[in-house]
């Protein structure tokens, strides 16, 4: 597929792979840059508990406990995220009956001709590919619950050769993980709010988990920037809560179960016809290329400070 069709629509028409350990780099580094900002590594949260004021986070660590006060806290740690147990908050949803196994690899793709982005549509080799270096990609596939760690392990050559066409390919890393569609309750809780897989979490075949969760820290960084700076009534952040909420359970969680079932799980051969014609269609139609690639904008949702503003009209 051309992403040059959205040459129009961004100033950046390509997909940016990265590998999570690269990204932390980058993000820890900027941070750093930060006059205000400390990271602290080798502690967890042990409980927190607020007022109108603010939250008091308890700390345990290798140094014993503490506390830290602090006006608001976002709950970024992920799909067991301890800010959001410690708030009482449920995370209703489902749990696939497989679980995901993602390696890194070295091998010379580009020359069999594999673009940045790939689906591998097999109802029993289904795979996602994504580039994130020279020579360096990504190869994520499902697995069945009962294969153990070490069958894994042995199976995962031959599954990522026959997905790859045999090329000559190198493990670097692997790791496998269980695959959820899941969303908390609520996703403010007075002075405390929840983002990315904190708040929800989806399965790990496609790329909806990661890039909502930027977009909630768009939002969130927006709806707080206004809260503490401008001094806009609390109520933004509601508006915060609810979008993201509404973002993904309407459009992040269906749209990537759609797509995991497409690649490794589709069965009735009259709907993996239906699911490629749109591909298909796109391949012909650069309109309606262009159409199905700016579907990420629906992940963006609204600007909270606006959705305040227009509730108070």
């Amino acid at each position: 597929m051309d992403l040059g069709v959205l040459e129009k629509a961004t100033r950046f028409p390509f997909n940016l792979h990265i590998e999570p350990t690269a990204l932390c780099a980058v993000l820890e580094e900027r941070l750093r840059q930060e006059p205000l900002a400390q990271i602290e590594r080798y502690s967890s949260l042990a409980g927190l508990a607020q007022d109108q004021f603010g939250v008091t986070l308890s700390l345990s660590s290798a140094d014993g406990p503490r506390q830290i006060r602090a006006a608001w806290v976002v709950g970024a740690d992920g799909a067991t995220s301890a800010v959001r147990r410690a708030l009482g908050v449920g995370l209703p949803g489902f749990t696939w009956d497989e679980r995901s196994v993602t390696a890194l690899i070295d091998a010379d793709l580009d020359r069999i001709g594999y673009t940045s982005f790939m689906f591998q549509v097999d109802d029993q080799y289904g795979a996602v590919l994504q580039k994130v270096g020279p020579r360096r990609w990504i190869h994520v596939h499902p697995e069945p619950l009962a294969v153990t760690h070490e069958d894994i392990g042995r199976r995962l050559p031959d599954i990522i050769g026959r997905a790859v066409k045999d090329a000559p390919i190198r493990v670097l890393d692997w790791r496998s993980e269980r695959m959820h569609q899941r969303s908390a309750d609520r996703y403010r809780i007075g002075r405390v709010l929840l983002e990315g897989e904190a708040a929800h979490v989806a399965n790990r075949m496609i790329g909806h988990s990661p890039i909502t969760s930027f977009f909630d820290a768009y939002r969130l960084s927006e709806a707080l920037a206004a809260v503490v700076s401008v001094d806009a009534d609390d109520n933004v952040l509601d508006a915060y809560a609810a979008d993201r909420r509404r973002v993904f359970l309407d459009h992040a969680s269906p749209i990537s179960s759609s797509r995991k079932l497409l690649v490794g799980r589709f069965g009735d051969q009259q709907r993996l016809d239906t699911e490629l014609d749109q591909y298909r269609r796109a391949a012909a139609d650069p309109h309606y290329l262009r159409e199905m690639l700016l579907f990420n904008n629906e992940l963006a949702g609204e600007s909270p400070v606006a959705i305040a503003a227009r509730r108070q009209r």
